[in-house]
């Protein structure tokens, strides 16, 4: 019955259009060729590319198409504000994260009704104690047209704030820093084109990565606090335009870390954060084809690389033998299992992908015994985020699927509880058991098997090629399209729509392979 009023209602939007004869704009044909080497290029619509606003045509164009829109969508006018409303009053109006401690302090942020940028919220020592608001991007914001904010970095003693800026949308990010004890003056020490962000132990030398012209990080700089941007030492330049350069800091952040990465090829050095002048030292040089990243753990090196492992292995060796021909595998590779590897003090958290979804592995590294985080749900999606205090047995992690809303846990590695910290709630009301989620599998045309997780409202899915579906789908550079949880989905759902996402191969849900 569902499926003939649906059908009913788009013929008869169909027939009321045409009843109309609305016609589309066309654009003009404006030739605009291209000699590469031996072949001419045309663009017809070239003209259409002028972002100065300062040909009249494009926007009379831009005029009609909206105009056609509108009349088109005319009919079904009550159902889009109907749709647009319902999305609109599931969404949280106040939001705050769940905190994070470092070193003594307590770090949060908040959205709040009406106010369309994060603030940046700690507190010092307890939970009970004053809040400070040491950012609020909102009052930034206020006399710019577009305000974006990236790396941001607090120095070890909490008094200095450094973050980039970007006020153009061009993703260029001017330098600033933020004296937070004296009432948020701000230090004179800025530059444009900056990325990452890292504080030395000193609380006053700053690490930096520039971008070129491109928008290629290709440059890692060193700063001391009061000098002149102009005498910063260059620390690390890659020219080669495949790579860029990252810089950051190691889970116990006893050390700096330099990287520069391409698609296929990487490299890494270090630094103790207490030597902020000192010299980083070069873990490997680059091989062609060799991918590999550096965990802290003390005196131990563990690396994650892919070298004659697609789905990667971790090898472990020393800081003092920290160089290729002294790694040892400590877990090695497997063809149908992709791993990622964090730690911290006490434990490796291994994120393992088999056959398109993720699964958590603990390793004790002082007993050495190891067990999975339980998940039951057919379809979900988990993302873990280290405690920022090193020594610690507690894991964050966020969790959600197509049916339960992001919920962020803390996972005591030790005993293996979780404690529920926070979920998103949803205005108006929202009955999880009211909906169920599926992993099918396709078979593609060489016989490989495709996941797809499908979302549907109980009692309105038929498995007999009848019922609405709205597929998606995305597989390119590596990129996994995980499922998550989304309000505005429950609109369709409640219509009888089924959701469907297809982990296409291109993504990495099923591995390298």
């Amino acid at each position: 019955m569902r499926l003939k009023i649906i059908s009913i209602i788009i013929l008869t939007l169909i027939c009321a259009a045409c009843s109309r004869e609305i016609s589309p704009p066309v654009a003009g044909i404006q030739p605009d060729t291209l000699q590469v080497f031996d072949s001419v290029l045309v663009d017809n619509y070239a003209w259409l590319k002028d972002k100065t606003h300062s040909n009249p045509e494009i926007l009379d164009y831009v005029t009609a198409e909206n105009t056609y829109t509108e009349e088109m969508m005319l009919p079904n006018k009550k159902l889009q504000n109907d749709i647009y409303f319902e999305m609109i009053n599931r969404l949280i109006d106040d939001e705050e994260s769940v905190p994070v401690k470092i070193n003594g302090y307590y770090y949060y942020t908040r959205i709040e009704k009406g106010k369309q940028y994060t603030i940046y919220c700690r507190k010092k020592g307890s939970l009970d104690a004053e809040e400070e608001i040491y950012l609020d991007v909102n009052q930034l914001a206020r006399k710019y047209a577009f305000c974006s904010l990236y790396s941001r970095a607090v120095s070890p003693d909490h008094r200095y704030l450094a973050y980039g800026i970007d006020t153009s949308g061009a993703e260029i990010f001017e330098l600033r820093i933020k004296d937070l004890q004296k009432t948020g003056e701000y230090l004179p020490d800025t530059i444009s084109g900056v990325n990452d962000l890292v504080w030395a132990n000193d609380n006053s030398t700053l690490f930096y990565v520039l971008q070129d012209n491109a928008g290629r990080t290709y440059q890692a700089y060193r700063h001391k606090l009061g000098t002149d941007i102009s005498t910063d030492e260059l620390i690390y330049s890659d020219d080669d335009e495949r790579f860029w350069v990252w810089i950051g800091k190691s889970r116990s952040r006893e050390y700096i870390i330099l990287g520069s990465e391409s698609k296929t090829t990487s490299e890494c050095l270090f630094l103790n954060t207490d030597d902020p002048t000192g010299n980083f030292t070069m873990i490997e040089p680059r091989k062609n084809g060799i991918l590999y990243y550096p965990l802290f753990n003390e005196n131990n090196l563990f690396i994650v690389t892919n070298e004659n492992a697609p789905n990667k292995k971790v090898m472990k060796t020393t800081l003092e033998k920290h160089d290729r021909r002294f790694w040892q595998e400590f877990i090695p590779a497997n063809d149908s299992i992709k791993i990622e590897a964090d730690c911290q003090k006490n434990h490796l958290i291994i994120t393992e992908r088999s056959k398109g979804l993720k699964n958590i592995k603990i390793l004790n590294l002082t007993t050495k015994q190891s067990h999975y985080i339980s998940f039951t749900e057919p379809v979900y999606n988990v993302f873990h985020w280290l405690s920022t205090e090193f020594d610690s047995p507690i894991l964050r992690y966020s969790y959600e699927s197509l049916t339960t809303p992001y919920t962020v846990y803390d996972y005591d590695m030790d005993i293996g509880i979780k404690k529920l910290m926070q979920q998103d709630s949803i205005p108006g009301g929202y009955d999880p058991l009211a909906y169920k989620a599926e992993r099918i599998f396709a078979e593609s045309r060489d016989g490989k098997q495709i996941p797809i997780s499908i979302l549907y409202k109980k009692g309105e899915f038929k498995k007999d090629g009848t019922t609405p579906l709205y597929l998606t789908g995305y597989g390119a550079y590596g990129d996994s399209n995980d499922p998550y949880f989304s309000s505005a989905r429950l609109s369709l759902l409640d219509r009888g729509v089924t959701y469907a996402v297809a982990h296409i191969r291109g993504g990495s849900e099923m591995g390298e392979y």
